[in-house]
């Protein structure tokens, strides 16, 4: 039973989970220095279609910044490179 003026303190351990959000930043940083640095082109497509990422790689190799490339049909970025993406996508 509580009177006026008591405190209650409720305490948690959040260490483990702490733990497992600097693992997943770490994680997500050497991922993301492994994309950026690479030597192809990599883009992210979702599910949608669109680009949902574009290294820099892919942005010199196709002439795309993200924001341009967000409004582009992706297969029509790839087949007018390389026309045999294009027919391997339609399959």
């Amino acid at each position: 039973m509580a009177y006026p003026g008591d405190r209650v303190c409720i305490i948690r351990d959040i260490t483990r989970r702490k733990i497992a959000e600097e693992a997943v930043k770490q994680t997500e940083r050497h991922f993301k220095a492994l994309i950026e640095k690479a030597p192809d082109g990599i883009t992210l497509i979702g599910l949608n279609g669109r680009a949902q990422y574009i290294s820099p790689s892919a942005k010199t190799m196709f002439g795309y910044d993200f924001e341009d490339a967000i409004a582009v049909d992706p297969v029509g970025i790839y087949s007018s490179r390389r026309p045999r993406v294009g027919s391997w996508y339609d399959k």
